[in-house]
């Protein structure tokens, strides 16, 4: 009896662990794919920090504009993601190379549904702030095409 509280104990404690950095991110890339196949616009902005900039000259208000027209002209979204590589640079920052899938439903006006899919391989960047990674930057191209 004893031995099996304490495997118990054991089992808890093991897993009660804190998730690591990386754990951290992956659950930011996880949550972010669960936020745009809901087409939550609200859940995917509360991952993006307020100080977002890309190479592009996009800030926060930008971002969230492309992904309001996203999110109207695909009534469905379906995404597969893999993160292909994902480095700590500095102390508070992450970086990640991850190639989406994504396929949406379309609505090209009336009954006529058609799906468009398209691969893309984004580089983000991710800032640790007050405990929460938030996106601060991404850049982004059709898969194939090479940086």
């Amino acid at each position: 009896m004893k031995v099996c509280i304490a495997a118990s104990l054991m089992l808890l404690a093991a897993c009660s662990r804190e998730p690591s950095a990386e754990d951290r991110i992956r659950e930011v890339i996880a949550a972010a794919e669960t936020a745009a196949e809901a087409r939550d616009l609200s859940d995917v902005m509360a991952l993006v920090s307020d100080r977002y900039s890309d190479l592009r000259g996009q800030d926060k208000a930008a971002i969230r504009d492309l992904m309001r027209g996203y999110f109207l002209i695909n009534q469905s979204i379906h995404l597969l993601l893999r993160i292909e590589d994902l480095e700590f640079p500095a102390n508070n920052m992450a970086s990640a190379r991850v190639t989406v899938g994504m396929l949406g439903r379309q609505d090209a006006g009336g009954n006529d549904w058609s799906l468009a899919a398209d691969a893309y391989e984004f580089d983000i960047r991710l800032l640790n702030e007050d405990d929460e990674w938030r996106l601060i930057s991404a850049e982004w191209v059709r898969a194939g095409r090479g940086r």
